[in-house]
């Protein structure tokens, strides 16, 4: 009965001690890291969990100070009910990178490799500074014409390879395993 006790002691200080931050904390404009490092203790990031192309849910637990993780009501995401991704993403009528979507629909295969220097051939021209520096420019997204015409084409970038300027793409119903 002792040990009980002592827990509940326990537990109880530690509430106040959580309380008494939340009360320090009330009224404030601007969420500073030194705010964070006392209310959070750790977060905990699970594994990604990936169903079709923009499906993704990510589950974090954040346990604070004093309490622990709280779970809070309303916060379960059932990922059978994600929103279904767009069959199309938007490309600027008469975009360069028609012909690349054009070239990616003819080729067919599962898995395609390109160089860029293959890519500038396909389009006919030679492609900005950021396509050689940036990963992202091609990935799927607004204002990402040359991602969305790779998307639109049924396929997903695994990699961009900005070193060997190369880009891995793989058709959308086997890329769970990029």
């Amino acid at each position: 009965m002792q040990a009980e006790i002592d827990s509940i002691d326990e537990q109880a200080a530690r509430t106040n001690k959580f309380l008494e931050l939340t009360r320090r904390y009330k009224d404030f404009s601007e969420l500073t890291t030194p705010m964070l490092n006392e209310f959070v203790e750790k977060v905990i990031v699970h594994e990604r969990v990936r169903r079709g192309r923009f499906g993704n849910s990510q589950r974090l637990d954040i346990h604070f100070n004093f309490v622990g993780m709280v779970a809070l009501p309303g916060t379960e995401v059932n990922t059978d009910e994600l929103p279904m991704p767009p069959k199309e993403l938007y490309v600027a009528e008469g975009s360069a990178f028609a012909l690349l979507g054009e070239h990616l629909k003819q080729i067919g295969n599962n898995e395609i490799s390109l160089t860029y220097s293959q890519i500038e051939d396909i389009l006919g021209q030679p492609l900005c500074k950021s396509a050689y520096r940036y990963s992202s420019y091609w990935s799927a997204g607004y204002n990402r014409p040359a991602g969305n015409v790779i998307y639109n084409a049924g396929y997903d970038l695994c990699k961009a390879d900005i070193k060997g300027q190369r880009l891995y793409l793989k058709k959308a119903e086997v890329s769970a395993a990029c």
